[in-house]
C-alpha cells in the first residue's frame, strides 16, 4: 500500500463526486470509505494506491467511459470537487469514523441488486446506497 499523496485525494474526490454527489453527506462518506477498506482488503478489488482503487476496470462505474456521469466527473471544477477532496482526506485521516462496518462494496438502490449482492445482507443503509462488507 502506498501512503495516499494529494493525486490520490484529487482521483477519489472525483469518484465521490460521480459516484455519490447527490447523496447526503453520511452517503459520500460510506463511498469514502468503500474507496479505503478495499485499498486496505489487498482483495482482488484493491490496489496499491487509493487512485488505482478508484480507476480499477469496471469497480466505480463513474470512471466507466461510456457512464454518463464520467463526462460530469471529467468536467467537474475545482470548486465543486473540494469538499469531496476534503471528505477523502478527513476519512483518510481517520477523523470521520467507517459508518459502513467495514463495506468495500455498495450499490445504490435505484438499479437491481448486481450479482455479487444476493444473499448478502448490507452492514447499512447510507442514503439511497447499501453497503456490504465480507465480499470474496
Amino acid at each position: 500500500m502506498n501512503p495516499p499523496d494529494d493525486h490520490d485525494f484529487k482521483v477519489m474526490a472525483g469518484t465521490l463526486f460521480g459516484e455519490a454527489r447527490g447523496e447526503p453527506r453520511e452517503g459520500q462518506i460510506g463511498v469514502a470509505w468503500s474507496i479505503i477498506n478495499r485499498w486496505r482488503s489487498k482483495k482482488w478489488f484493491s490496489a496499491p494506491s487509493l487512485a488505482g482503487v478508484c480507476v480499477k476496470r469496471l469497480q466505480y462505474s463513474c470512471w466507466n467511459p461510456g457512464d454518463p456521469t464520467y463526462r460530469r466527473m471529467i468536467d467537474a471544477t475545482a470548486e465543486e470537487l473540494a469538499p469531496f477532496e476534503q471528505i477523502a482526506r478527513d476519512c483518510v485521516a481517520g477523523t470521520i469514523p467507517d459508518p459502513t462496518g467495514g463495506a468495500t462494496h455498495y450499490y445504490a438502490d435505484s438499479i437491481a441488486a448486481p450479482k455479487w449482492a444476493i444473499g448478502k445482507t448490507p452492514t447499512v443503509k447510507l442514503g439511497h446506497h447499501s453497503f456490504f462488507a465480507n465480499i470474496a
